[in-house]
């Protein structure tokens, strides 16, 4: 989800949705990324504000409509929404 415009974003959090729960040991794994993430952002002017897992059948609507898919290389095909 971004704040500020799609193409310039003040600041963005991250949604990973998974099908099913994940364990401790792969959310560990997620978090890492995103500190990795949040350092090339910062870089590009960008904040990260926060992380959020969610199962998709968990995801409020109001998150969904303002979700902004990304391809992840190494994570698998295309987002499914």
């Amino acid at each position: 989800m971004l704040k500020g415009d799609r193409l310039a974003p003040l600041s963005a959090t991250l949604l990973f949705t998974t099908l099913l729960p994940i364990d401790p040991t792969a959310r560990a794994h997620i978090y890492t990324c995103r500190t990795r993430s949040a350092k090339a952002l910062k870089k590009g002017g960008v904040r990260l504000t926060s992380l959020q897992i969610q199962t998709e059948d968990k995801i409020p609507a109001s998150i969904y409509r303002y979700s902004v898919p990304l391809r992840v290389e190494g994570l698998g095909g295309r987002p499914t929404w």
